[in-house]
């Protein structure tokens, strides 16, 4: 099956996007991206933000990128003025401590989506406990949605979404990818 790139998805999508991605996207699902749904409003929980506005800040993360991976550069410079041009929310400390919070001033008519990508290795195994039983505490309230990029523990890195809703939880793995974003091979359904 031929793949189709996020860039066309997006470009077709939002033509206008100053910021554009480029991920070869593989397997036997293709999800359906069209209506892109609106987003009500978003926060970042991040135990050290940096300040993008602060050219130390910019510089340190322009350090990280690989120096192999000239592309990178240009996406972070757009991702950087796009960013200061349409600055959001993001909160530091502890986000466990500030997520219920978080969750607690979504207006309650709004779905909820908790996501992050490759954060959990970093928690303990009673800090994990303590985000699931965060999301399942905050699913008796409204649906809750949970949407993952983390390592498997194997040999993959996989994309799952988990919907908290009346003390239960639905998980399914959508998807492995390359850890940079490079492709996603969606799994079957």
């Amino acid at each position: 099956m031929p793949y189709r790139r996020d860039a066309d998805i997006v470009a077709h999508l939002l033509p206008d996007s100053p910021l554009q991605l480029d991920c070869e996207l593989r397997g036997p699902l293709t999800p359906p991206l069209d209506p892109v749904p609106p987003i009500a409003g978003r926060v970042g929980l991040e135990l050290n933000p940096v300040d993008l506005a602060q050219e130390d800040d910019r510089d340190w993360l322009r350090a990280l990128i690989w120096p192999d991976q000239p592309q990178r550069f240009a996406r972070f410079d757009q991702a950087i003025a796009l960013f200061r041009s349409y600055p959001q929310t993001i909160r530091g400390g502890d986000a466990l401590a500030l997520l219920p919070d978080a969750l607690a001033e979504a207006p309650p008519k709004d779905a909820v989506c908790v996501y992050h990508t490759i954060t959990t290795y970093q928690f303990s195994t009673e800090m994990q406990a303590a985000l699931t039983a965060l999301l399942v505490m905050a699913g008796l309230r409204r649906p809750v949605w949970h949407l993952a990029f983390e390592f498997d523990g194997g040999e993959a890195y996989v994309l799952t979404l988990t919907r908290h809703r009346g003390g239960s939880a639905q998980t399914c793995r959508l998807a492995h990818a390359q850890p940079h974003g490079g492709w996603l091979d969606w799994l079957p359904a």
